[in-house]
């Protein structure tokens, strides 16, 4: 199995380009898929470096429908002419984020679904792609969201109300029986995602968990965790009894550094142009 960061916001070298997104290669036995577009085409120019050709992918997920994570699948479907999109069947609803009464529109580009509904697979349950990739929907919020979700909204039956975040999708590989997560902001938590996970696939071991856990670096006192809660996070994780773990996009540095304290060798970054071979 191979794992490649094609887009984060931080890079191995000034050889990548970066942007606040996330995009993640994964080959897998002889399946070539792309978890999320980042915000722009930038994921593509960094792939072409790393040898990846986008033509030859084979499935497109978009983990949820945030613009970080799909603004670039227009310029993925204008390259690539086979690959199915899978997404959320609550993708198409208009979301914005919302600092200092200032709302911005940060849903999936509407010339998405114009011009490219075709080639779009919405998910209304989990569901698997075959015996060893399945996509998980349906996430409970047994444990409290980060305050960094305060902001985020979106519109029901014309009405807009906080985001409820069952637009969001995970997608576990089972590698050789054991499990491979990804997730791209974590938006419903990453407790209650591996809680998921472990009611889906019970009594199986976690390899590694990948993703951005949306902490994010805010100024102080504003949609901020505490030091405290992100470091009991950690211990949490190491409880979890996950191999490893690399987070990357919007955990944010602050958190990545209090949570490195706590994890250790347990927990990694994963940089743009970086890749892993399991």
């Amino acid at each position: 199995m191979k794992i490649c960061m094609l887009l984060d916001n931080r890079r191995v070298n000034n050889t990548f380009h970066v942007e606040h997104g996330l995009s993640i290669y994964i080959e897998f036995q002889d399946k070539k898929i792309v978890f999320d577009t980042g915000k722009s085409g930038l994921f593509i120019e960094n792939a072409a470096k790393m040898g990846i050709n986008i033509a030859d992918i084979d499935m497109a997920i978009i983990s949820h429908a945030h613009k970080d994570h799909s603004g670039g699948l227009y310029n993925f479907l204008a390259l690539n002419n086979k690959a199915p999109v899978y997404m959320s069947a609550n993708a198409t609803r208009d979301y914005y984020s919302e600092f200092l009464f200032i709302k911005k529109d940060i849903g999936v580009p509407k010339e998405v679904f114009a011009q490219f509904n075709n080639r779009i697979v919405f998910i209304n349950e989990s569901v698997a792609m075959n015996d060893n990739i399945c996509l998980l929907s349906a996430i409970t919020q047994d444990y409290p969201l980060a305050n960094s979700n305060k902001n985020l909204m979106t519109v029901i039956d014309g009405k807009v109300i906080a985001d409820t975040f069952d637009h969001e999708l995970v997608l576990v590989v089972n590698d050789n029986g054991k499990l491979v997560i990804f997730t791209g902001c974590c938006h419903n938590g990453i407790d209650n995602i591996i809680q998921r996970v472990r009611e889906h696939f019970p009594g199986t071991a976690i390899e590694l968990l990948i993703g951005g856990f949306h902490l994010m670096d805010f100024p102080r006192n504003i949609y901020q965790e505490s030091s405290e809660h992100i470091k009991q996070l950690g211990e949490r994780l190491i409880s979890y009894e996950i191999d490893k773990v690399y987070t990357c996009h919007c955990t944010g540095n602050r958190a990545f550094g209090l949570l490195k304290e706590v994890m250790g060798d347990k927990l990694d970054y994963f940089y743009t142009g970086m890749e892993l071979q399991l």
